[in-house]
């Protein structure tokens, strides 16, 4: 957000930058990315995730809808968007009204943490980390880890079900499967 203001009609306005691409959603239409194409997209939302949490703000609803794929020149460039229903730590607000609820469901079943799905109201970071790696399995693989043809019954995979292995589907690092599998444990901890 560059400016907010009210125009003299008295309607409120945001001025943001103007952006040209496409979702990543859309992105991944043509199908999945290698692990290299991947990573180059992903870290610089993994550093616009870092810098949000540094000043307590958490996204909880991190998904390929939500990362902007920017043309710029002869370059893309990732943006996070839609932090609308982002949770600020109360020590950041010192006192000030939460800006949205907790302990509610909030978000996209594909893409919540277990402790989002189960309505808990102590979500945190790792939520986001989570949603990271769901979306870079979903990038690398073309495939959800976490499926259903309902959102409960993709809720009820996130909880009780471990996705497949990485490998099964695409040509991946063992390691970064691995990362990627740690940063899906149930156990937030």
């Amino acid at each position: 957000v560059f400016d907010i203001g009210e125009a003299e009609s008295g309607e409120p306005f945001i001025v943001m930058e103007l952006l040209q691409g496409e979702s990543l959603g859309t992105l991944l239409e043509s199908g999945p990315l290698s692990a290299t194409n991947a990573l180059q997209l992903m870290l610089p939302i993994a550093e616009a995730l870092a810098l949000a949490h540094s000043r307590g703000v958490v996204h909880r609803d991190l998904k390929p809808d939500n990362i902007f794929v920017a043309n710029e020149g002869a370059g893309m460039q990732p943006k996070l968007l839609d932090f609308g229903i982002a949770k600020v730590r109360s020590s950041m607000l010192a006192g000030g009204p939460t800006l949205t609820q907790s302990g509610t469901l909030l978000g996209s079943p594909d893409y919540m943490s277990p402790e989002q799905a189960y309505g808990r109201a102590d979500i945190d970071e790792r939520s986001d980390i989570w949603a990271f790696c769901v979306v870079l399995y979903e990038v690398i693989s073309g495939r959800a880890p976490f499926e259903g043809d309902s959102p409960q019954k993709i809720l009820h995979s996130v909880i009780r079900d471990e996705p497949l292995p990485l490998e099964i589907f695409c040509d991946v690092d063992p390691e970064l499967s691995a990362l990627i599998q740690w940063g899906l444990a149930k156990d937030r901890d």
